[in-house]
């Protein structure tokens, strides 16, 4: 992956790359790197804030409402813990 991530700096140097988007190339081998090298404990953060974000700009159903009814006994089929990582089902 750092070898992408090279080959797209030395990319930005070159004036004739016939028509390849230099700024496009460096940017993916960018993200190509990151996602080689993201860590569990990194996923797992990036996940939680995401839930953080999206349950305080959307309005979650109660656990006595159908739909958290309907959820419970969907999360029970399903489990409350996933390789170690307890598991807070919303709806």
């Amino acid at each position: 992956m750092l070898a992408i991530a090279t080959s797209a700096a030395l990319l930005t140097g070159c004036q004739n790359t016939h028509g390849i988007n230099t700024d496009l190339a460096i940017s993916s081998g960018l993200n190509a790197y990151k996602a080689a090298t993201l860590s569990d404990a990194d996923a797992k953060a990036i996940a939680n804030q995401g839930c953080v974000e999206m349950d305080s700009g959307n309005k979650v159903a109660s656990k006595s409402s159908k739909y958290g009814k309907r959820l419970a006994k969907i999360a029970k089929a399903l489990g409350n813990n996933i390789n170690g990582t307890p598991v807070n089902y919303k709806v």
